[in-house]
């Protein structure tokens, strides 16, 4: 144990009240200094390792009326926990912007807050929020995917 100098003006109360805090100070630090079990450790490594979830990417050109070029990035993840959400990565005169995926009666559609994406059978097309055409019939010139 730590000798503790107790000066005369204070109390004997006094003194023995800040040799226990001192004690109990170096015993909560020894509590907390214990390290992890090995298993534990080793437990949370693997579980670092393993990812159940699958991505799967499908890049997409479209050619446009008037020559224009619409380029789609579509991603999706999906895992046992959590179901698969759908977004896209649209570059349309060099700009990229994500949509996320809308309800549509027909095809499919990606929208935000600038543009709607607009995916039927036969063509598609990409439209502003104001509904502003920005390329129409649309249709696939290019396809890709990877996992």
């Amino acid at each position: 144990m730590k000798k503790i100098f107790c000066p005369l003006g204070i109390s004997a109360a006094a003194c023995l009240l800040l040799a226990c805090q001192q004690s109990l100070k170096t015993a909560v630090a020894e509590e907390t200094a214990i390290p992890l079990p090995k298993e534990t450790a080793s437990l949370t490594a693997k579980s670092k390792i393993l990812d159940k979830s699958i991505q799967q990417t499908c890049i997409t050109e479209y050619r446009c009326k008037g020559e224009k070029i619409v380029k789609v990035v579509e991603t999706i993840k999906s895992s046992k926990k959590t179901p698969a959400k759908n977004s896209i990565k649209l570059t349309f005169n060099n700009n990229t912007q994500q949509l996320l995926a809308a309800v549509s009666e027909v095809g499919k559609r990606y929208t935000n807050i600038n543009w709607h994406w607009q995916v039927k059978k036969d063509y598609a097309m990409l439209t502003t929020a104001t509904g502003t055409i920005l390329a129409e019939q649309c249709e696939v010139a290019n396809s890709s995917k990877t996992n």
